[in-house]
């Protein structure tokens, strides 16, 4: 915008299609005017008085276009034939200067109102001035004059100076019509008609001659050569006179023609003067030289426009010259100091062009920050006549380079484990002095941006973050570096054990709010061993200031053991209000309480793997379950439309003897028991609560058998096993399969337990009414609520196992239809959804988000 604010007195022209006007094909622009920046007030550009600079003349003129200065001085200041070309070429001259003066001021004070609050020796303000020099040099040679001979009349080139540089432009015009429009002076001969104009070309030498034979006519013994007026004018029949028998024109020298003998090779290549000589073409020469005085060669510095300060044309052909132009340059080299100039944080993408991030789920915008180096301009100005500057290249005079450390210091090797479940890589840099920490022992700082060079692992091949669903592998380039620990909380990060053989040594493998070594192979580089290690730590290993303030920091000492209670999990179905999250009161990495001894403060509990958690132990409210699954076992089982998917390796074998709707369902039991012995273990609490519950299975047809009875969870394989050993055949009867669970609940009555039944048919029998309501109110009488899952598998037409929900519900208090156990019937049409349905009321049984496991 710098060439704008210069030569059109704006910062900004674009076109805008909006406002162009329907009556007019002329585009309509936004203009953004000159103005100081801090107060939006513009630059003033006050009409002045051509009187200030041309007597007799009183009229307002306005900073304009360039094309119009031309017209309006030929308009209202002189026209081209009222004085010699040479006087109308100074006054010319005398406006421009005048404009592209004003127009100077006008720009410098507009520079100078807005960088005044920045200290000059600062190297943007440098670069920035050297760069307003430059465009003000090119505007002012832009609007010097040619002058030279145009090549079809005797008057001077109007074109810009060295104009003929360029290969399409090497003709010198007057941009007239190179005609003469004054009249004849032998105004003696024209007395009975209006006297006729010149016939010869404008800016001719001699008198103004008309088409009549006032002269001799015959052609001039010089015509073809430049400045020539082709017609003898010589007094008729002058070539009888001896001595004067040769036909001249009026013209006092006929120029010799002959392209200019500058030639010469130069620091930015060859150059060959592209005019013509105007030496006498009767002289005897040997050196042709043009009209062009001084040395029209351009300064050798490579951003210099300039041409070189010698008055001498041939200035080139003397021995060791490099044609200065006798000013200051600045320096084109960057700056070579240690460190880093300058580094740039700043949004790549506006509103309108956010980065887009992409990934098998589809995709979503993110404002994505760029980081980057700039190594930046010497600021020292290059000596008249020198080709550089004494001493090393330096941005700023003052200002120490900033540090080229980067976040981390270990080639990117760190890695951040978020929530114990997402490890990431990432990379900044510091933006303090060069040599802060030799000189003043202090961290290194930076602006973090996103994380560019980071991938995402976990346990799960598929997860949710930041509510974005992800996959292992997918690059972490929406989250920045600086927010990633603030969004966490409680956290532990994963970095390459430094030493593993003192880590080993240490009881438990730990040490208290520092580090635990990891025995487990964690990708990425598996063989490589890897310790967690703490928050302050972590940053402490970057050499890099924690970003995060004090109250963070000091949360994030803590240990991130949490505690499993739903309550902290679950928005409050009254009041609305969001969770308060539990986690252990001790330090990351402590030693394990005793579960047995009284809490620290006699507040809150000791969990079983001893972490201190100061709310109410959810131990004394883990519900413990006996299940019992009543399962149709007749013919009908045997059909092959529903077989096991065998995603497991443990249920393949289902394949080989079972591949029908009763291996189907084994696997969904199996699935049961794998979902709700995970979904403990994962838990502190849950640890003790797995062998607490029990399950037993049933088998009916027309009787009914006992598969397993009020066994642990703790062995899934064990339970297959044993449901493997039978087959489908037989009859249908719901009697037979409620009358042997009555039986199995009554044998392992326990009043800690809560009795799970979990019903399913593939096709319809009577309902056990009778039998179904004694075993009802036999659990409503002990004070021990019995809820009922009827499933149909297959097909449609469950009446009866939907009256067996229905009457099951009759006998549940009203006090726990807001628990998530309930009474109910489904249809499960196919494989899939009868997995679901199972996995779903395992879940039910004690809701829990899976977290990452140290192996």
């Amino acid at each position: 915008f710098m060439k704008d604010a210069i030569s059109q007195g704006f910062e900004q022209k674009e076109e805008d299609p909006f406002l162009s006007s329907e009556n007019t094909t002329q585009p309509a622009y936004n203009i953004k005017h000159l103005v100081d920046r801090d107060d939006g007030k513009l630059i003033l550009d006050p009409e002045v008085s051509i009187s200030d600079i041309f007597d007799n003349i009183d009229e307002p003129i306005n900073l304009m276009p360039d094309v119009e200065l031309r017209n309006f001085f030929e308009e209202n200041i002189q026209t081209r034939d009222q004085s010699s070309d040479s006087q109308w070429f100074d006054r010319l001259e005398i406006l421009y200067k005048f404009i592209i003066d004003r127009r100077v001021n006008r720009v410098q004070q507009w520079f100078s109102q807005n960088t005044s609050r920045f200290p000059n020796d600062h190297n943007e303000i440098i670069i920035a001035k050297y760069a307003l020099e430059q465009e003000i040099t090119r505007l002012k040679l832009f609007w010097n004059f040619c002058r030279l001979r145009c090549e079809n009349c005797g008057l001077a080139c109007l074109k810009a100076s060295r104009h003929n540089d360029n290969e399409n432009d090497m003709t010198h015009d007057c941009l007239t019509d190179h005609e003469c429009h004054s009249v004849c002076q032998f105004q003696e001969i024209h007395t009975d008609e209006t006297i006729p104009k010149c016939i010869n070309f404008a800016g001719h030498e001699g008198h103004h001659a008309c088409s009549a034979s006032h002269s001799c006519g015959a052609s001039c013994i010089y015509d073809g050569k430049r400045n020539c007026q082709l017609k003898c004018t010589k007094d008729i029949g002058h070539e009888t006179t001896t001595g004067n028998e040769v036909h001249l024109c009026e013209a006092t020298r006929h120029y010799c023609g002959a392209p200019c003998s500058l030639k010469a090779d130069t620091q930015k290549g060859n150059y060959e003067c592209r005019n013509t000589c105007i030496i006498p073409c009767e002289e005897s020469h040997e050196v042709h030289k043009c009209e062009n005085e001084v040395c029209p060669i351009e300064c050798p510095i490579a951003t210099c426009r300039r041409r070189c300060e010698s008055r001498e044309h041939f200035h080139a052909l003397e021995e060791n010259v490099d044609h200065f132009c006798g000013e200051e340059h600045h320096c084109p080299n960057h700056c070579e100091g240690l460190g880093i100039c300058k580094i740039v944080t700043e949004p790549t993408a506006i509103v309108m062009e956010e980065a887009e991030y992409v990934n098998k789920f589809g995709s979503f915008m993110f404002t994505k920050y760029s980081q980057t180096f700039q190594r930046l301009p010497c600021c020292i100005k290059i000596p008249p006549n020198e080709f550089k500057h004494e001493g090393k290249h330096v941005h700023e005079i003052k200002k120490r380079h900033e540090c080229d450390a980067s976040c981390p210091d270990d080639l990117g090797k760190h890695v951040i484990e978020e929530n114990r479940k997402f490890e990431i890589f990432h990379y900044c840099d510091c933006t303090l002095p060069y040599d802060h920490g030799r000189e003043h022992n202090s961290e290194h700082d930076t602006v973090h941006g996103n994380m560019l060079l980071t991938t995402f692992t976990c346990e799960e091949e598929e997860f949710e973050f930041e509510g974005h669903r992800l996959t292992i592998g997918d690059r972490g380039d929406f989250v920045l570096c600086h927010k990633l620990c603030e969004s966490i909380g409680h956290h532990r990060h994963i970095d390459y054990c430094k030493d593993p053989d003192v880590c080993k040594s240490l009881t438990g493998g730990k040490k208290e709010g520092i580090l635990e070594h990891i025995k487990a192979n964690i990708s990425p580089n598996p063989t490589l061993e890897k310790d967690y290690i703490s928050h302050r730590v972590f940053w402490e290993r970057t050499k890099f200031q924690d970003p995060y303030s004090r109250d963070d920091r000091e949360s994030f000492k803590k240990c991130d053991h949490e505690c499993i209670d739903e309550k902290h999990k679950n928005v409050d179905n009254v009041t609305g209000r969001d969770p308060i999250r539990s986690f252990c009161t001790q330090e990351l990495f402590h030693a394990e309480l005793n579960p047995s001894s009284n809490p620290p403060g006699n507040v809150g509990y000791i969990s079983t793997d001893g972490h201190h958690f100061s709310c109410e132990n959810p131990a004394t409210n883990v519900g413990d379950f006996h299940v019992v699954f009543v399962i149709d076992r007749s013919g009908s089982m045997s059909s092959s439309d529903c077989r096991p998917r065998c995603s497991n390796s443990q249920t393949t074998c289902l394949q080989h003897n079972h591949n029908n709707r009763l291996g189907a369902v084994y696997e969904a039991v199996y699935s049961f028991i794998e979902t709700r012995k995970n979904s403990l273990k994962a838990t502190n609490v849950g640890l003790s609560a797995v062998d607490r519950d029990i399950a037993s299975l049933i088998l009916f047809e027309s009787t009914a058998t006992v598969v397993f009875e009020n066994q642990s969870l703790s062995n899934p394989e064990q339970l297959l096993e044993k449901m493997m050993k039978f087959d489908a055949d037989g009859g249908t009867s719901f009697h037979a399969g409620i009358n042997k669970a009555a039986e199995i609940i009554e044998k392992y009555y326990d009043r800690q337990k809560t009795n799970v039944i979990i019903f399913l048919s593939d096709g319809e029998a009577i309902t056990p009414d009778s039998e179904l309501r004694s075993l009802c109110q036999r659990e409503v009488n002990k004070g021990a609520p019995l809820y009922l899952y009827t499933v149909m598998f297959g097909s449609d037409g469950g009446q009866p196992l939907q009256q067996m929900a229905n009457i099951a519900t009759e006998y549940l208090s009203r006090s726990t239809s807001g628990d998530v156990l309930k009474c109910q019937y489904t249809l499960a049409e196919n494989v899939k959804k009868l997995n679901e349905l199972f996995t779903r009321v395992a879940e039910s049984l004690r809701k829990h988000k899976p977290m990452l496991i140290r192996e």
